[in-house]
């Protein structure tokens, strides 16, 4: 008899170890499930937000060769209205230089028409 009660303490035991083993297995799978859910979730969020960060970055990307572009137009207008100041310039030293000369051409004119 004593062995008959060791075997069925031994039993109930046993049985109570499965049951919580069953009840872990139970909450462990119930936070599966719920993870899956969650992550069921979060994908179509993630993948939203990688899509938006790529238009994003599309975008960024656009407005940096509008950018470059601008900026190569703005440097060939400033090479432009360099050019046409040094030949402004040019324009006026010569103008200043043919004042000179015509102010010394009047003042020998000015010379021979006193000795005539």
């Amino acid at each position: 008899r004593a062995e008959l009660q060791a075997a069925e303490d031994g039993l109930r035991d046993w049985e109570a170890r499965v049951g919580r083993a069953q009840e872990q297995m139970a909450t462990v799978q119930a936070a599966m499930e719920s993870t899956q859910q969650e992550l069921a979730t979060l994908n179509p969020e993630y993948d939203e937000a990688a899509q938006s960060l790529s238009a994003a970055e599309a975008d960024l990307a656009a407005q940096d060769a509008d950018n470059a572009r601008a900026f190569r137009e703005l440097e060939e207008e400033a090479q432009g209205r360099a050019a046409e100041e040094r030949a402004f310039l040019d324009l006026q030293r010569q103008h200043d230089a043919s004042e000179v000369a015509r102010a010394a051409q009047q003042q020998r004119l000015e010379a021979l028409a006193e000795e005539l």
